[in-house]
């Protein structure tokens, strides 16, 4: 058995960007080994933000032989009426090179086929390494790519070495121009420039020897035990932010904790204003004291030892150069009169085309009313009409100007200072938050219904300008605001349906109603798609179960959310199996093209139709209270009460009878069922019970 290293070194990536890459190295490694055959022990794999390594333990020196069935002609077609073969037959043999004696008959869902057996004897395994490294790393995806030589190869950054290593044997390949070698790179600053690997043991250990911590768990360990110990000096502790310690441990490869200082008296500054800069501009973390007040010491990580303080010296004047102008530009703004820099906002284009700040302040005034209305809290309308329309002002006031970073958060922090309620200034500070579907949680209701109004018209904007995401590429960052949407409506529990606002976006955009109905179309869309991945991937509800609540045309999110969470619920009990037979059972009726219209009980002939009617005329108002309520399950529980009921009219009616009305009639009854149902989910679509 042997072992697998690589590493692909790179000039420094942006820090985003390494665990990206580093997943879809390891991906794409475990899929080629699975698709050759290839068994091993384990693998790990880590990055800094200029290496990417993989390590794959006890792999086969080849891969292993496997005997495949491949398919020919139909039996119908594979022989004459006098049982000799057939012109597909022979055809079929002689391209595969095999005789009659090589066939065999199989079973397949279509029915009988003709086929023969083939053995794939397995491949070296360096031979098949030396064919997927190239491919892997060509099927790659960044946000941004550069072309740096004369390969014309584009690479997120330019490629410094390329290692691969099996059983201590160099495997030869090439990529953009970078041929594989036993060399790597050291440290940039604390190392020889050059070091020479030949083994997995030989490349942590040469790491380590020259200043490079090559597993991330080690890292994270070294920061935050470092982190712990200084804050302990200043008697303190430290929560260590998850953002800032991502970024130290992909940014350092060997990472050095520090802190440093400075004057008191800028703690008079919001602690929104040096927090906000320490986090956003210089990658420091500011340490509190025991009751949660800033203390005037703060924290960083080096990829250099410190010994001399040059790294915190340095860190510190900046920061005291900063705060400085921090201070002017706080007391040189709050001497304005904040609420009339709106009028400043008609000189500061939202984006080409799309007008300017001062018209998305007018949009956003209409849009809070609107999601007041729509989610029931009308009460809070006036004083989130007056956050709307200031809420952008804090963009033309020159600590924005200075601190992009802040925004929202000084606008919120200048109406607090001029004495504005807390349902004013709070919605404001906070509308720009959640960016994406992040982990921490939304609780304020003025400012999540803001934030929802802003991004949705950032979204309804950009895509009426034709712009669009892809796979790679989200310049606007419309999937982003898109899933922060989201996260509201799912944190805050805002029923309402989003097509709503949606729709009412729009037309503050387009010019006429086709238009308007083009892009609410598309803007909805994007919402499902988006709505459909946090389903699966964030909130790891099973696909089924999401396929079953995503039918209906609405995007009443956070029912949808309920619907699924409590249909997943439903999946452990002897309830689900019937309710997927009884949904299949209407389906199959419901499904007909016909236009059936409203139910007439006066063409009722038999007496199970009769029956099945008035049990669900009783039952309904009862349902509807079920789903005002958001009771889903009692709901698909009522339609369960009802099943021996309409297993008799199926037994004993025949539905689609040759008399017109009298089938349209039946049809008609048996939708007013599905429709029920289908106010639940789609049950059919569930694949899997219990």
């Amino acid at each position: 058995m042997a072992d697998f290293l690589f590493e692909i070194g790179v000039e420094e990536v942006p820090v985003s960007e390494a665990p990206l890459i580093r997943d879809q190295l390891e991906t794409a490694f475990r899929m080629e080994f699975e698709n050759e055959h290839l068994p091993m022990e384990s693998m790990e794999a880590a990055a800094t933000n200029r290496r990417f390594m993989i390590y794959a333990r006890g792999l086969p020196e080849r891969a292993e032989d496997r005997e495949e069935i491949l398919t020919g002609p139909s039996k119908r077609i594979a022989y004459t009426a006098d049982g000799n073969p057939a012109v597909p037959l022979l055809k079929f043999l002689e391209a595969n090179g095999k005789t009659l004696a090589d066939i065999e008959e199989v079973e397949t869902p279509k029915g009988a086929y003709m086929a023969i057996k083939r053995l794939f004897k397995g491949q070296k395994t360096q031979r098949i390494l030396e064919k997927a490294i190239p491919r892997i790393l060509a099927g790659l995806t960044f946000r941004k790519s550069m072309v740096w030589n004369d390969s014309r190869v584009p690479f997120i950054r330019p490629i410094r070495n390329i290692l691969a290593i099996l059983d201590r044997e160099l495997i030869a390949v090439e990529f953009a121009g970078i041929r594989s070698s036993h060399e790597i790179d050291a440290h940039p600053l604390l190392a020889e420039d050059k070091l020479e690997i030949h083994s997995y043991r030989d490349y942590i250990e040469k790491l380590h020897k020259n200043f490079v911590i090559p597993e991330e768990r080690e890292r994270e360990k070294i920061i935050l035990q470092d982190a712990i110990s200084l804050a302990a000096d200043l008697e303190t502790t430290v929560e260590m932010d998850p953002e800032l310690l991502h970024y130290y441990v992909f940014n350092n490869e060997y990472p050095v904790v520090f802190s440093g200082e400075f004057d008191r008296r800028y703690l008079t500054l919001p602690q929104e204003i040096i927090a906000e800069f320490m986090r956003n501009e210089k990658k420091l973390h500011p340490i509190h004291d025991g009751s949660g007040r800033m203390m005037n010491h703060f924290i960083g990580v080096s990829n250099v030892p410190d010994e001399h303080r040059n790294v915190a010296g340095g860190n510190e004047k900046v920061i005291r150069a900063t705060f400085e102008d921090a201070a002017f530009f706080w007391e040189t703004d709050r001497a304005e009169d904040f609420t009339a820099l709106r009028e400043k906002l008609s000189t500061l284009s939202f984006h080409e085309g799309l007008g300017t700040f001062l018209e998305k302040s007018n949009r956003l005034q209409t849009l809070v009313k609107d999601i007041c209305s729509l989610t029931g809290h009308d009460d809070m309308a006036a004083d989130l009409k007056k956050a709307a329309e200031w809420c952008k002002n804090d963009l033309v006031t020159r600590m924005v100007r200075e601190f992009p970073s802040l925004q929202g958060i000084m606008g919120g922090l200048y109406l607090r200072e001029t004495g504005n309620p807390e349902s004013v200034w709070r919605p404001v500070y906070a509308h720009y938050e959640p960016r994406g579907f992040t982990p921490d949680i939304i609780t304020h209701l003025g400012g999540g219904l803001l934030s929802i109004c802003d991004k949705i018209d950032n979204i309804c904007a950009f895509l009426s300008k034709g712009i669009r995401t892809s796979s790679s590429s989200d310049p606007y960052g419309m999937r982003r605001d898109a899933n922060a949407v989201i996260k509201v409506i799912l944190d805050l529990g805002l029923d309402f349906d989003l097509r709503d606002l949606i729709r009412n976006a729009c037309m503050l955009i387009a010019e006429n109603e086709p238009a308007i109905q083009s892009l609410a179309e598309k803007v909805s869309e994007l919402f499902r798609v988006r709505l459909d991945n946090i389903m699966r991937d964030n909130l790891n509800i099973r696909h089924d179960l999401v396929d079953a609540v995503l039918t209906a045309a609405n995007l009443e999110v956070y029912r949808l959310h309920l619907k699924a969470l409590e249909i997943l619920e439903m999946m452990d009990t002897p309830a689900i199996q019937p309710l997927i037979i009884l949904h299949k059972r209407l389906k199959n009726i419901s499904r007909s093209d016909e236009e059936v219209g409203e139910v007439t009980p006066d063409r009722f002939q038999d007496s199970e139709e009769k029956v099945l009617f008035d049990i669900l005329k009783q039952t309904q108002p009862v349902i509807r209270q079920h789903i005002e309520r958001r009771e889903f399950r009692a709901v698909a529980a009522e339609v369960l009460q009802m099943k021996p009921v309409i297993d008799s009219f199926f037994d004993n009616v025949l539905v689609m009878a040759k008399e017109e009305e009298l089938r349209r009639n039946r049809i008609a009854l048996v939708r007013q069922i599905d429709e029920i149902l289908m106010q639940v989910a789609d049950f059919t679509r569930i694949v899997e019970a219990g």
